[in-house]
């Protein structure tokens, strides 16, 4: 995943009245920057998809982390690219006790299948 540098999170402009000397930043960026998929990550995704998805009817969910709007974006991202795919993905959110970091592929040890994706924070 990269960071998109087009998206940079919250943004505030900055006004400085009666300053004498130094320079006021225009803009200043708050919060962690937008991951994107990028045509690397997208080539992993293709590559696994033929290694650990044997059915492409089997319905495999993609989950963010409830009310973290940055991981909802790449969540939403990742669910338009596997239905690209022709996969039978189902997207949402999720409330974890663990804080899940980065992105965690779950596969059933059983079948060796994925069968879900939870997209964490980001790091």
């Amino acid at each position: 995943m990269e960071n998109n540098k087009n998206n940079l999170g919250s943004i505030f402009n900055v006004t400085s009245n009666n300053q004498q000397g130094g320079i006021t930043a225009g803009q200043i960026n708050f919060g962690a920057l937008q991951r994107v998929i990028t045509e690397q990550d997208k080539i992993v995704f293709k590559e696994n998809i033929k290694k650990y998805v044997k059915d492409k009817t089997k319905q495999i969910t993609v989950l963010a982390v409830m009310g973290d709007g940055e991981a909802i974006n790449l969540e939403m991202e990742i669910v338009a690219f596997l239905k690209s795919e022709g996969l039978n993905v189902m997207g949402g959110q999720g409330m974890f006790t663990n804080n899940p970091k980065g992105l965690i592929f779950e596969i059933n040890p059983k079948n060796s299948e994925l069968e879900q994706i939870i997209v964490g924070r980001n790091q």
